[in-house]
């Protein structure tokens, strides 16, 4: 990318991924756009301004700017004039964490980010299909121009490979050694996925997929047991006695009445 671009050409060459996004900056210059907008916030600044106080290249500073509006850290203000970009409320807690070294809370807005935008869902797709498996960053890269349908350069698929993996190493979601290019995705937990879903006529509409099951409050009211209640019923119990001796019949008949409380009465042969 050259600096004699126009401003238009700049802002467009951060846009590579159709619908996948494709950062063609890494964490690092992402990191410096984000601390400069967040020095100059609540007022907006455009790429030219951000290129001049961070001391980075023009092109370097709206690409790394496209990758913040992809991650939803930033975006485009309206009314400011062409490329004026403002934080978002997680972009301002992103920046504030760059400033106070808080690499914790850093890593989990930025995982929440990736994992939350339907624009990065093909890249949580390659990610739990390769947990625990160490890949080559740029077969991240290339699975990514499969799914676009494109050709890139051997170059192109490492330097995309590169963002990617840096990246998505800040926010806790692989492990990454540089010197071999090589990523371990580490498990997603219960992370979720928003997709995005087509419609007919081309539009996109984005939302995440819930299954259709009743929702259960946090502190559910007990049921109470139901009570006892005590019933009080008439029993009839038909005994059949083989017996031909007067005298068993006879203490039978004793054993009988005694259970229901009346007198034995001498029985007539």
């Amino acid at each position: 990318m050259s600096d004699s671009q126009t401003e238009a050409q700049i802002e467009e060459s951060g846009q590579v991924g159709g619908g996948i996004a494709v950062p063609t900056q890494g964490i690092e210059a992402l990191d410096t756009v984000i601390r400069g907008l967040y020095a100059k916030s609540p007022n907006p600044a455009k790429y030219t301004d951000l290129a001049t106080q961070m001391q980075i290249r023009a092109p370097d500073a709206s690409s790394a700017l496209n990758v913040a509006k992809e991650l939803g850290l930033a975006e485009v203000t309206k009314g400011q004039g062409r490329g004026a970009y403002v934080l978002t409320e997680p972009g301002k807690q992103y920046g504030l964490c760059l400033n106070t070294n808080n690499q914790s809370k850093r890593a989990a807005l930025l995982r929440e980010a990736i994992t939350s935008k339907p624009r990065w869902s093909e890249v949580i797709v390659f990610l739990r299909s390769s947990v625990s498996q160490n890949r080559k960053s740029v077969d991240l890269s290339a699975h990514v121009a499969s799914q676009l349908k494109r050709t890139w350069s051997a170059k192109a698929l490492r330097d995309y490979g590169a963002n990617y993996a840096g990246i998505l190493e800040a926010a806790g979601l692989l492990t990454y050694e540089r010197a071999r290019g090589i990523i371990t995705p580490l498990p997603l937990g219960d992370a979720q996925t928003t997709i995005e879903i087509k419609t007919s006529d081309g539009n996109g509409k984005s939302g995440g997929i819930t299954p259709d099951v009743p929702v259960l409050p946090q502190n559910p009211t007990p049921i109470p047991a139901p009570k006892q209640i005590g019933i009080s019923m008439p029993i009839t119990i038909n005994v059949t006695v083989d017996a031909k001796d007067a005298d068993a019949i006879r203490a039978i008949i004793d054993l009988i009445k005694a259970a229901r409380g009346e007198d034995s009465k001498p029985m007539s042969n």
